[in-house]
């Protein structure tokens, strides 16, 4: 399942809500030892989960950078709909 990255808590949490709403937390250690790079924001992650708990995680560059051009092009289109 798709993850992203939702916020850092007390820069010890990482809080990573999946595409069904389900919403999970890992440490930064933990999320730094499956992804091998620090969080960020928006960060997109394809994980892997049991009982509820992410069991793996690995780190997507790709659908992260697609995912955040889809949202920058729907602000542009409200932005350009405010406006008109």
């Amino acid at each position: 399942m798709w993850f992203s990255v939702d916020r850092i808590e007390d820069k010890h949490t990482v809080v990573l809500v999946g595409d069904d709403d389900t919403v999970c937390h890992l440490s930064v250690e933990e999320y730094t030892v499956y992804t091998g790079i620090q969080p960020k924001e928006a960060q997109m992650l394809r994980c892997d989960t049991q009982n509820g708990r992410i069991v793996s995680a690995h780190y997507d560059p790709d659908e992260t950078e697609r995912r955040q051009i889809a949202a920058r092009e729907r602000l542009h289109r409200l932005f350009k709909q405010k406006h008109s």
